[in-house]
């Protein structure tokens, strides 16, 4: 997850759950989710990601005037020279020199010194805040790299294959302002190549860094220019917790989603709330996140909506008119980084898992990721997942008892009321003999 990524969701938390602490109840916080503001972290996002590339060139321009006069340590150095190259010798080096015999010589009968003592007078530039500089320019490097990769890749480009395809971008962001980004990016990467070149960097990036705990010294304190620096640094990141800034996605996708489902026209029968009405955890939308159950129909379909503490995920619970065999679980998990190696245990007992980041959302199978939705804001992605659920096509029975409804395959296990495709793994019910109505449960695609 991004700088601003963080920052925004944080901010927009506290909001949230000020805006929340007037429902008392799960029926009240389900009829009046519309009263709580409408908010899309893509877009808040991409608004503080040109705040800090507006405050990364300001940053830039101070380490640029630190590197023109940067704090040096002056450190006192013994050395042993030829005496015709001593300027002058301090009272002690000349102790010193009478009392080593190794350093004078016999000249003509005479004992001379030929060589001496010396203390001579060095700048260090490789200090503690010096060394502070080049650590804080390689973390702007990276991030910077970061964000320019991130808004490419938003960009429309051909793909490969027979077919060119152009379709519009469907995130929050237009194509002008990720253009804009880039150019920004590229124009700070740029100034940082510059800062690398320059004998400051090389000098002091020699040898091993230090920790990025930094230590407040008297100059980063009080230095103007590396008090500048100090302070930007410790806003870089404002989380340091995993788990709380897991938990503060899921709170944002869970008032996306029963938004959502009031939007699709889903009532709520009943709602359940957590024990004793009370909100237990302080860090908790009331009453959502304390055991809180919904339950909701719409044409037939029963929704049980809630979230599993223990897993840190939102769940779907769904049938279908209460047919037999037909209620089955869905898990909505949350990845905050969006890497290859992302891992989540959970039981057996949800028919499928998916996942939800900022910008994409992924159906988890077999300990891989695959995307569902590509490019779509957050609330479309939210959207897309609940459909992906209740989704109910007209068709011949006969005909997807050997076919699969999702991939075409004829590789279909057919039961009694439904049927598995063994190729897509798409998993589907019979629920209108009449009217060959068919509720595809479980949707995915090789």
């Amino acid at each position: 997850m991004k700088i601003a990524e963080k920052a925004t969701l944080r901010d927009y938390i506290e909001l949230l759950d000020i805006a929340c602490n007037e429902f008392s109840n799960a029926n009240d916080f389900y009829n009046n989710i519309n009263s709580i503001p409408e908010f899309s972290l893509q877009r808040a996002t991409f608004e503080k990601d040109m705040e800090f590339l507006a405050e990364v060139s300001k940053i830039l321009s101070i380490i640029s005037s630190i590197i023109s006069h940067p704090h040096i340590s002056n450190k006192r150095e013994e050395i042993v020279i030829r005496i015709e190259q001593a300027r002058h010798l301090q009272q002690d080096a000349f102790r010193q020199v009478l009392q080593d015999s190794s350093l004078w010589k016999s000249r003509k009968g005479k004992m001379i010194p030929e060589q001496v003592y010396y203390y001579q007078h060095v700048d260090e530039l490789r200090i503690y805040e010096n060394q502070f500089i080049v650590l804080l320019v390689d973390l702007l490097d990276v991030e910077i790299s970061k964000c320019n990769s991130f808004y490419l890749g938003k960009l429309p480009f051909a793909v490969a294959g027979d077919n060119i395809d152009f379709s519009p971008i469907t995130t929050s962001i237009p194509q002008g302002e990720c253009a804009l980004a880039i150019k920004r990016a590229e124009k700070l990467k740029r100034r940082i190549r510059f800062i690398k070149n320059t004998n400051f960097y090389k000098v002091v990036s020699q040898g091993k860094g230090i920790s990025p705990v930094i230590k407040p010294t008297n100059i980063l304190l009080k230095d103007r220019l590396y008090r500048a620096c100090f302070k930007f640094y410790r806003q870089f990141v404002r989380y340091d917790d995993e788990l709380a800034l897991k938990e503060d996605i899921a709170k944002f996708a869970s008032v996306i989603t029963l938004k959502t489902l009031g939007d699709l026209g889903f009532t709520l029968n009943s709602a359940v709330d957590c024990e004793n009405g009370e909100i237990s955890d302080n860090r908790a939308i009331a009453p959502f996140f304390n055991g809180s159950t919904f339950n909701l129909s719409k044409n037939g379909f029963n929704i049980e909506c809630g979230y599993n503490k223990d897993l840190n995920a939102l769940f779907l619970t769904v049938d279908y008119d209460n047919i037999e065999g037909s209620k089955v679980s869905h898990l909505l998990a949350f990845d905050i980084e969006e890497e290859n190696n992302f891992t989540f245990d959970c039981s057996d007992n949800f028919l499928t898992v998916d996942i939800f980041s900022v910008w994409n959302s992924f159906a988890w199978e077999n300990n891989k990721k695959r995307l569902l939705a590509g490019d779509f804001n957050e609330k479309e992605m939210i959207k897309q997942w609940i459909l992906s659920k209740i989704t109910v096509i007209l068709g011949d029975r006969e005909v997807y008892s050997k076919y699969c409804p999702v991939c075409k395959a004829r590789s279909v296990d057919a039961s009694d009321n439904g049927a598995v495709c063994s190729h897509c793994g798409s998993e589907y019910l019979f629920i209108d003999e009449q009217n060959s109505r068919v509720w595809l449960k479980k949707i995915r695609r090789v």
